[in-house]
């Protein structure tokens, strides 16, 4: 590694066990950073960078220390040799330092001439939203906060309680011990600018090594999550759930998707045996316990029973719940003859009455069975995505009294609303799911229809549904409730397909629907809306 000497700025390089004692940085990346060929150069000390060296310097002097190390000018980024190296022992270096400096610059500290400061300032610095930063939170055992005059506001022992608060993280101090599924959730809600630094930002905290592949996009996430499962029998790894997606594979496409599993466990001793799963050329080959979907079943609304639906309990559970493990639903996947897909993305089971005194329990109508299944694992490379885009003409809404009056998106990270054009109202989706809101005059107290479109892998959907309102707050939890129900989808098929839904006062609102072409990944689709006199007695939503 390459340290700065805090007394002359110079730069040496050690090896292994030659390495001496040294203070480490952690910030976030701003305006003119000082970078390697800055500091050789000589011009890093006009830059604005500059500051958080020379700080990060004198409290290392403070603190007896000769050396200190700084990721912007301690790593020559040139090499891709050097930063590959440099991501793999990253988090080895912030353990292994004798302390670790965070300098949060949008924090002003508590100084006895700031008697407005309060622990929200604290808190809401843009420190605790980075990717990178969280395994500089982990690994130090001495860990010292500064406000942007470089004032110290804190250790990590005596903000502990704070820490805790705003990152979610129980384990400060003992990270080891929280499952995989915990561990993904603490990153679930912090950005990198790159966007394969979600996955390489978590080697250290998994204790896994992987070349850096700039430019593969969410691909690294998936192998982050293979180098995982390579040396971790930790189910909770399948733990997720991800409203943007209604089918997949067991392993996440982001860690975003763990948003909701902080406090999912996984259960050691082992509640299932089953073999080692491994993936293959065939998708992920795993031995699983598991029973048809019963009509019964609480759950059984969220995903379709009749597409050959499987309940599939895993070796995990929520915490004080350790008894009844968590499931997933599974079916037989489209696009491979004898091989599942994971359904139901935007859930996890939980269901009690599969589990009593350690055993599987069956129902009425099926029993568990243990089976080799392989389940299709979408391979993300490059960046890529399948999108739909959708083209909605209305007719003579305005002659009737209807117009549209909002428009919503499930992820916005995944779909985009076009300009106006030709009277057509345009959207763009991958994998997500969107929706145009109807309103009638005089029909606020009724309801309002909402046409929702979504868009899984090359396939489009649509569904002319009402939603119930009473005021702006119900109103948006209705329609977000609709767009993360698949029950609601209506496969557009090569042949105009119509969905209608009554709207009360004598209307009707019909959208006639049919793929138009396209070609590769674009296909477009054509959905026109008018008003009709009557409801078709054959329809059915």
């Amino acid at each position: 590694m390459r340290l700065i000497n805090v007394n002359t700025f110079e730069l040496k390089e050690f090896f292994g066990a030659d390495a001496p004692h040294y203070a480490i940085l952690s910030h976030r990346w701003e305006k003119e950073e000082v970078t390697f060929q800055d500091l050789l150069s000589g011009r890093g000390k006009t830059m604005l960078g500059w500051k958080k060296i020379e700080g990060c310097c004198q409290m290392a002097s403070l603190d007896q220390l000769e050396w200190a190390w700084v990721d912007s000018c301690c790593i020559d980024k040139s090499s891709s040799a050097e930063l590959s190296e440099a991501i793999n022992s990253m988090f080895r270096w912030y353990r292994d330092a004798e302390v670790c400096y965070a300098y949060l610059s949008d924090v002003l500290g508590p100084l006895d001439w700031r008697p407005g400061f309060t622990m929200e300032d604290f808190r809401s610095s843009k420190w605790f939203t980075r990717g990178w930063t969280l395994q500089e939170l982990l690994a130090p055992d001495e860990l010292k906060f500064f406000d942007k005059d470089w004032e110290e506001m804190g250790t990590k022992e005596s903000l502990r309680e704070a820490l805790s608060l705003v990152t979610g993280i129980k384990h400060l101090f003992n990270f080891e011990d929280a499952s995989v599924a915990q561990k993904m959730s603490w990153a679930a809600k912090r950005v990198t600018t790159r966007l394969e630094d979600q996955a390489y930002c978590l080697l250290g905290i998994f204790g896994v090594n992987m070349p850096p592949l700039y430019g593969e996009g969410p691909g690294a996430f998936l192998r982050l999550q293979l180098e995982i499962m390579r040396i971790s029998n930790d189910e909770s790894l399948f733990a997720w759930e991800d409203d943007s997606i209604e089918s997949g594979g067991l392993l996440a496409p982001s860690p975003k998707s763990f948003r909701y599993s902080t406090d999912i466990i996984s259960a050691d001793p082992p509640l299932i045996e089953r073999p080692p799963y491994l993936m293959t050329n065939r998708g992920l080959e795993i031995f699983l316990y598991f029973r048809e979907l019963d009509l019964d079943d609480g759950y059984a609304f969220r995903v379709n029973p009749g597409e050959n639906q499987r309940l599939a309990p895993l070796n995990c559970a929520r915490e004080g719940k350790e008894g009844d493990p968590l499931g997933v639903t599974i079916s037989l996947g489209p696009n491979a003859e004898g091989n599942f897909q994971r359904t139901g993305c935007n859930f996890i089971v939980h269901d009690r009455r599969w589990w009593q005194e350690g055993e599987l329990v069956p129902t009425a109508q099926s029993t568990y069975r243990l089976e080799k299944v392989w389940i299709n694992q979408p391979q993300i490379n490059s960046g890529t995505h399948s999108y739909c885009y959708f083209r909605i003409r209305t007719l003579d809404l305005n002659a009737f009294g209807w117009e549209i009056t909002q428009r919503y998106l499930l992820n916005s990270e995944l779909g985009r609303w076009g300009a106006d054009a030709d009277g057509c109202v345009n959207l763009k989706l991958s994998n997500s799911t969107g929706s145009i809101i109807f309103q009638e005059a005089q029909s606020w107290y009724r309801g309002v229809p909402m046409l929702k479109l979504s868009c899984t892998g090359k396939n489009g959907y649509a569904a002319l549904v009402l939603v119930n309102t009473l005021n702006d707050h119900y109103f948006r939890s209705d329609v977000f409730g609709h767009l993360r129900n698949p029950i609601f989808d209506k496969l557009i098929s090569n042949e105009p397909t119509v969905l209608t839904k009554s709207v009360g006062g004598g209307k009707s609102l019909q959208a006639s629907v049919w793929k138009e072409g396209g070609s590769g990944s674009r296909v477009i689709f054509n959905v026109k809306l008018e008003v009709v006199d009557e409801v078709p007695e054959d329809f059915r939503i």
